[in-house]
């Protein structure tokens, strides 16, 4: 619960925010009410650049995913979404594809059991 991802993200801005409510109740003169403005503007900073590297660190998956897609296309001549499913098993089992999600076809039978008698 506490790891140090997790206080920068969400603890430090929380407190910050925690003082700020805090000293606008405490001090109601023209210093209260700069000083709790500037927390709430570095708590809000604090928030933003959170999010910013959040979607930066989203972009690099993104990345992965087409890198280990064009791989495939390079060693087995078509993309992982043609090809069969023992070749996917296959390029699984040679290390590839490891951040690449499949959609299930559309022929693709379950296994559950549920098919018509």
């Amino acid at each position: 619960m506490f790891t140090f991802e997790r206080i920068i993200r969400f603890w430090l801005p929380a407190t910050i925010f925690a003082v700020c409510v805090v000293l606008l109740i405490v001090r109601h003169d023209a210093a209260g009410m700069e000083a709790a403005g500037l927390l709430a503007g570095g708590g809000g900073g604090i928030v933003l650049v959170n999010y910013i590297q959040r979607v930066g660190f989203a972009g690099d998956v993104d990345r992965h995913k087409e890198s280990e897609s064009r791989e495939f296309l390079e060693r087995y001549g078509m993309w992982p979404g043609q090809a069969s499913p023992e070749l996917i098993a296959q390029a699984r089992r040679d290390g590839m594809l490891e951040h690449v999600v499949l959609p299930k076809r559309p022929g693709a039978t379950s296994s559950s059991g549920t098919g018509r008698a």
